[in-house]
């Protein structure tokens, strides 16, 4: 109910400042997030030091709770892009989305019938 309220008002704010503005605030909520979130916090933390410690990454430390924070951060801007996304006319969103292989897709889809399979990554948590 309270995420249903937040990302109400977010759409509505989003939808009238600019995107540098948009995109503090959307670091600011990320980080308030991971502060008065301790449970979730614990478990991105529990996520990342998995992938940290499969790739040689650093589990712990200064530089381990930064990407803990990141992952916050990181996410309140995806729900801040979300909102965004569908007021930004055709030709903008061409300009700031490079998808590889866009004329192979249409050309398959034109071809006949076609199936797109694309990976998904899940949340942070």
């Amino acid at each position: 109910m309270l995420l249903r309220l937040a990302l109400t008002i977010a759409d509505r704010v989003a939808a009238i400042l600019p995107s540098r503005l948009s995109y503090a605030l959307a670091d600011l909520g990320g980080d308030a997030w991971y502060r008065f979130a301790p449970g979730r916090r614990r478990l991105v933390a529990v996520n990342l030091t998995r992938v940290c410690e499969a790739t040689g990454r650093p589990a712990t430390g200064a530089v381990f709770a930064t990407l803990v924070r990141s992952a916050f951060r990181n996410h309140a801007r995806y729900y801040l892009e979300m909102l965004r996304t569908p007021r930004y006319p055709i030709a903008q969103a061409e300009t700031i989305v490079d998808v590889p292989g866009w004329p192979t897709l249409f050309a398959a889809f034109r071809s006949g019938p076609a199936i797109m399979v694309s990976s998904h990554l899940g949340n942070f948590e």
